[in-house]
């Protein structure tokens, strides 16, 4: 499939090619990320759009369609520390400052480029890495609120079953058996 995908984009298949522009590459990886690990059965079929796009977006590039839109670096460094500690408290002020741009500005672009405002990013980060985390049964779900930066349980279990449509011990139930 992913030989037929490069055929279709006329990106080189057996040998490496230069992308000039790699948050490209970068957004789509964290969006098929974002697919894998937010879905309790990730959609194979959407996973596989989302690495074909990436795909097109590519060979746009390399084709010289510099009016492709693309994920500014400062935003994917932002999204990507989001992403390393889900835990981590953090304010809009200080996500803008690394960006280098005020919060107004920083969580328009920032919803613009990823679909979602920073703060709702946050949350899902936290919520997905709850999820991961429900594999691990010596963990209780106080723990697991805990890691992930809720202070009371109580309180990431209506998120959790507002993000996932079910608490947290139903989805460790059905996912892992227990």
């Amino acid at each position: 499939v992913f030989r037929r995908w490069l055929g279709e984009t006329g990106l080189p298949v057996g040998r490496p090619f230069f992308v000039s522009a790699p948050a490209l590459f970068s957004q789509c990886l964290l969006a098929l990320h974002d697919e894998l690990v937010a879905h309790v059965r990730p959609d194979p079929v959407i996973a596989g759009n989302l690495l074909e796009n990436g795909l097109h977006e590519i060979a746009r590039r390399l084709a010289g369609d510099e009016a492709a839109d693309s994920v500014p670096e400062n935003l994917l460094a932002v999204r990507r520390w989001i992403g390393t500690a889900p835990a981590r408290k953090v304010t809009l002020g200080e996500l803008a400052r690394m960006a280098g741009m005020s919060v107004p500005h920083f969580c328009a672009r920032f919803k613009k480029a990823f679909g979602q405002p920073p703060v709702a990013c946050l949350l899902a980060q936290r919520l997905n890495h709850a999820a991961y985390l429900l594999a691990d049964k010596n963990l209780n779900v106080s723990a697991i609120a805990a890691r992930v930066g809720y202070e009371n349980a109580f309180h990431f279990s209506k998120a959790f079953k507002r993000h996932f449509g079910r608490s947290p011990r139903a989805l460790r139930r059905e996912r892992h058996g227990g």
